[in-house]
């Protein structure tokens, strides 16, 4: 955030500065801060506000709020791809599982080679 802040001519002295800095942080530190990181590097090319100025906090929030919704919107499909049914063994398998379960348990318990 403060490399946004070398990007755009500021007023006043070093306090109000970070004052500024500081309000600025009290709006977006409960954002995810790859979002704030995305949305400063977007602000600093001008393309949040009118471009000419340091965008307001809430502008710069609203932005991070966008690339938010937008990683959400991007990773649905990998939600829907993971939410497969999971094969469902019939009893005969199931209890060959079990077995085979309780083995390996029963030698790892006395140390026999698996």
């Amino acid at each position: 955030m403060a490399k946004l802040f070398l990007c755009f001519a500021q007023s006043g002295d070093e306090s109000e500065r970070k004052a500024k800095l500081l309000a600025y942080w009290d709006v977006l530190q409960t954002r995810d801060p790859r979002f704030v990181c995305e949305a400063c590097e977007y602000a600093a090319k001008g393309n949040v506000g009118d471009g000419r100025f340091l965008p307001t906090a809430a502008e710069l929030f609203h932005a991070a709020e966008a690339f938010s919704a937008r990683d959400v919107q991007r990773n649905r499909g990998y939600v829907s791809k993971l939410s497969v049914e999971l094969p469902q063994n019939d009893e005969p398998i199931r209890q060959r599982i079990i077995v085979g379960f309780a083995k390996l348990l029963a030698d790892l318990t006395h140390n026999d080679p698996i």
